[in-house]
């Protein structure tokens, strides 16, 4: 099957275009992402602060809106593997075994026009 070894081929193609990118225009290697500890030491923006408001306006007017406008945003709760399992689960391979049905061929001689 043409399709056994595509994801496996997929992932080196784009692992190669990426380091090829890189080096063209050269562009360093992403830095290991910090752990989860650091993203909670993040300030809670506080739309009561007038100067926290200015500022982040200033740098980022939608960012700014949607934290006055919804200021309690949720991440997504689902798992990155959980995700990447049920994907898996319905674009792979199918469990089922699906016997192919037996073809027939049959040559009508009557009906011919010769």
């Amino acid at each position: 099957d043409d399709l056994e070894n595509a994801f496996p081929t997929f992932e080196k193609l784009v692992e190669d275009l990426t380091e090829t990118i890189r080096e063209h225009f050269h562009l360093s290697l992403p830095t290991e992402k910090p752990p989860q500890a650091s993203k909670q030491r993040r300030k809670v923006f506080d739309s009561q602060n007038a100067q926290e408001v200015q500022k982040l306006y200033k740098w980022n007017r939608r960012r700014c809106i949607r934290n006055i406008a919804s200021p309690s945003s949720t991440t997504c709760s689902v798992k990155k593997e959980a995700v990447f399992q049920h994907f898996s689960k319905i674009w792979g391979p199918s469990e089922l075994e699906f016997p192919f049905p037996q073809r027939t061929i049959r040559i009508d001689h009557t009906s011919s026009s010769y």
